[in-house]
């Protein structure tokens, strides 16, 4: 009796479970597509009335930060409001921590563009580098110095 009482209490931890997995990866991937595309609308906007937005969509993150949190997109719509909001070092976080779910050339690239922002240039190129390694093509997106260090770095 007791074998049997404890093996419909697994089988009904397992369906719950599997339903809330299914409901936060549908809630994530629903909140990021929402935000995506806020977020490309405003990007071309003046800051008065981006920022607003970039702060909508920020919350609307945190509301599914726990069924996202493997989801690179995630970590990079993330930083990307922050940059809006000119959080340039809340948006290398985000994007670092985006690194450590998928090592994707554009999140390194970004990631030296906001370092360019901010006059770490070195800092940039080291993640630029990083970038071109995976895909020297990004290189195609800057001129002058920066491209110049990253070339030398990688041989072309």
């Amino acid at each position: 009796m007791i074998a049997r009482i404890a093996g419909i209490l697994m089988i009904a931890a397992a369906v719950i479970g599997g339903y809330w997995t299914v409901w936060l990866s549908f809630l994530c991937n629903r909140t990021i597509r929402s935000v995506e595309q806020t977020t490309r609308a405003v990007m071309s906007h003046p800051a008065v009335v981006a920022a607003p937005i970039a702060t909508a969509n920020l919350a609307a993150l945190q509301t599914v930060h726990v069924g996202c949190c493997s989801d690179p997109s995630y970590y990079m719509l993330r930083a990307m409001n922050q940059n809006i909001l000119m959080r340039r070092d809340a948006a290398i976080r985000d994007l670092r921590r985006a690194l450590t779910v998928d090592q994707r050339p554009e999140i390194y690239f970004d990631i030296g563009l906001i370092l360019l922002e901010t006059g770490r240039v070195d800092e940039a190129v080291d993640a630029i580098t990083e970038a071109a390694r995976f895909n020297p093509h990004l290189l195609d997106h800057l001129h002058g110095e920066v491209v110049t260090r990253v070339r030398a770095r990688i041989g072309s």
